[in-house]
């Protein structure tokens, strides 16, 4: 298979809404890798993943955040919020940076980190991506 076949079926399941595929388009995106460098592009696909509960995009979105980097502004609480579905999705490095960046945190950081975490926890249980999917 050219590489050129396989970027062109990553795309096919990215557009229908495969998370994984979703997540590795925009890894690819953001880093030029077969295709034109588009960071803006690159993100848009990492959300759309992080979006449907994807740990690996939760936790990227949560370091764009925590960095302001990514296209993204800096934002701590955000920044929790992400990484905390991520670890609770299983992701073992998510729980780290997420528990190094509460140690800074007041009361107040946390009540906005707990409220946003359940907002995407609602919106991820709602609107999944995936489910749209016809089964076979």
């Amino acid at each position: 298979m050219k590489k050129a076949d396989g970027l062109a079926m990553l795309r096919r399941a990215a557009d229908a809404g495969e998370s994984t595929a979703q997540h590795l388009l925009g890894l690819r995106l953001r880093t030029g890798d077969g295709l034109p460098k588009d960071e803006a592009e690159g993100l848009h696909w990492i959300q759309r993943a992080a979006d449907q509960g994807l740990p690996r995009a939760e936790s990227m979105i949560g370091l764009f955040y925590a960095q302001g980097t990514g296209g993204l502004r800096k934002d701590l609480v955000a920044a929790h919020a992400w990484l905390s579905l991520a670890a609770d999705g299983g992701d073992a490095r998510s729980r780290l940076n997420r528990d190094t960046l509460a140690r800074g945190f007041d009361a107040a950081q946390r009540d906005r980190s707990a409220r946003l975490q359940a907002e995407l926890r609602a919106k991820i249980a709602v609107e999944p991506e995936a489910a749209a999917i016809p089964a076979r």
